[in-house]
């Protein structure tokens, strides 16, 4: 009898130290934030504005505005800030013919830039939810630029939310 204690003993002092030796596996949680910032990150990686996917998620983000349509917007207008305009080069979207229409302001920050046109596409559409809602927004037509814009944002990002609202 002593003696099968003392294998149980030792059966369970060997289950203990095994188990607690065992590396643990750690389910991290992120925010959900966190997860859109990350997708800019690999999705920018390579353009002109790859370091500024966390200014763009945050001002996305306070302005209630899809940050890959952000991004899918200067796709179609520049290549992603690859050919912006000139006079203004954080003008990724043309907005005003790169300056020979409306005032558009020289953007000295890229917060500036992305809150400008965030607001701006606001204003204009306030009732738009899809990129082909964006009537008068380029004389190419909205169908066109839609699907364009679109284009860009699986291209760069995947299988995101394509809408104008925060994802």
């Amino acid at each position: 009898m002593a003696r099968a204690l003392l294998v149980l003993y030792m059966f369970a002092l060997v289950v203990a130290i095994a188990s607690a030796a065992a590396p643990r596996t750690k389910t991290v949680h992120h925010s959900h934030r966190f997860l859109v910032a990350m997708q800019l990150v690999q999705g920018l990686r390579g353009t002109p504005i790859a370091r500024q996917a966390w200014v763009l998620e945050r001002v996305s983000y306070e302005e209630q505005m899809n940050p890959f349509f952000v991004v899918g917007a200067a796709g179609t207008e520049s290549s992603v800030w690859r050919a912006p305009c000139s006079s203004n080069p954080m003008n990724g979207w043309g907005m005003s013919s790169c300056g020979s229409g409306w005032y558009v302001p020289h953007f000295q920050t890229w917060e500036s830039a992305f809150r400008f046109y965030e607001r701006y596409i606001k204003r204009i559409w306030p009732h738009a939810r899809t990129p082909y809602e964006l009537y008068g927004y380029c004389g190419c037509g909205e169908s066109y630029w839609g699907s364009k814009t679109i284009a860009w944002i699986r291209q760069l990002f995947g299988d995101v939310p394509t809408g104008l609202a925060y994802p």
